[in-house]
């Protein structure tokens, strides 16, 4: 409803950078705040969530390399990311939302899983890691840890499997659909010093 879409907004970041239509944040916050074009905006945001479709113009992004470290220029030191429409980028934080809800709801998440929920944090899990070592040498018992780190996890998952557990999470098919059909069909473009490039690639083709 236009109150959750006005409450997404409201937490949003008007610095954010996003996709190449020249639409950003600030123009969804302020749109947001007034009675007649929030309720536009909200209508319009929500007819790709129920019934899966992908606008075209969320369907051009633009790739950004930025250095991890400023001493570091290789290229294996710097990171991709992906400056997607503003409103595409907010449908999936409220995906992302009712998934995380769904499944707390229905205890189905791991318990070791800190990761984006509620009393949970990054800090807590440590001090776990710390107790159960401590438990294992205090009780001489052999035990084991392997720290994995996922390297570029999120351009690794699969979309059939996301999917589908998302759906098992009771997320209705509408904005799943809306998503993963908007990234599979996303024309790159990519942002250099030189400006936005005018050539881009899709997966598709």
């Amino acid at each position: 409803n236009v109150e959750q879409y006005k409450e997404g907004w409201s937490k949003a970041k008007e610095h954010t950078s996003s996709g190449k239509s020249g639409m950003h944040f600030g123009h969804c916050k302020a749109g947001a705040n007034h009675p007649g074009i929030g309720r536009f905006d909200a209508i319009m945001a929500n007819i790709p969530y129920q019934t899966g479709h992908a606008p075209p113009r969320w369907k051009k992004a633009i790739s950004v390399m930025f250095q991890k470290k400023t001493d570091k220029h290789d290229v294996e030191s710097t990171r991709t990311i992906l400056l997607m429409e503003p409103d595409f980028n907010q449908n999936n934080k409220r995906t992302g939302r009712a998934t995380m809800t769904s499944a707390e709801d229905h205890q189905t998440l791991a318990r070791e899983q800190y990761g984006s929920r509620k009393s949970h944090s990054a800090i807590d899990h440590c001090l776990n890691k710390r107790l159960t070592f401590d438990i294992i040498r205090q009780k001489r018992i052999p035990g084991a840890h392997l720290a994995s780190d996922a390297v570029s996890c999120y351009d690794r998952i699969v979309h059939s499997v996301a999917s589908l557990a998302m759906r098992a999470q009771g997320v209705p098919a509408g904005p799943i659909v809306s998503m993963f059909t908007t990234l599979q069909e996303m024309e790159h473009h990519i942002r250099t010093v030189y400006g936005d490039s005018q050539i881009s690639f899709q997966s598709k083709n």
